[in-house]
């Protein structure tokens, strides 16, 4: 397994600590530096919504304010890195907001909303009412997998 020079681990940590978000210096300073859990929390708090999804950028190549799939599969991660408790309150809403927005029908969940269309977003994070359902019933795979593939909150 290759690993990361000293010289390159400097260089990562600068970059991170000069032009990362908030969360993810949050994130890099749980994870190396022995920083606190709670200050990866305070800053995913700022891409909750009150529904308990995640938006407003959470995913960086989509600024959908709203709540979305992908900003909330794109937040649990950091939930999970951090061993947040199942009663901390990102983590009950963001279950509440999966469990309100699943679609009995197609079994699954639809990636993004039709705001998306109206954000700066990448070009293959856009939302086509017509392909839609079809994504979910035929890629089932993303997001629902993400969503539940994970056991450890169910």
């Amino acid at each position: 397994m290759k690993t990361l020079s000293a010289e390159n681990f400097t260089r990562a940590r600068h970059f991170v600590k000069a032009k990362a978000r908030p969360v993810d210096q949050a994130l890099f300073d749980y994870t190396f530096e022995e920083g606190k859990p709670d200050a990866v929390w305070e800053a995913l708090s700022a891409f909750a919504n009150e529904d308990g999804g995640f938006g407003h950028g959470m995913e960086p190549n989509c600024r959908l304010h709203t709540s979305s799939m992908l900003g909330t599969i794109t937040a649990f991660p950091y939930l999970l890195q951090t061993n947040a408790p199942a009663d901390h309150p990102l983590v009950e809403k963001g279950i509440n907001y999966l469990i309100n927005t699943y679609d009995q029908n197609l079994k699954g969940w639809r990636m993004l909303p039709p705001e998306a269309n109206d954000h700066p977003r990448a070009m293959w994070w856009g939302y086509d009412s017509v392909k839609a359902d079809q994504e979910v019933i035929d890629n089932w795979g993303n997001p629902s997998a993400c969503a539940g593939g994970e056991k450890r909150y169910a």
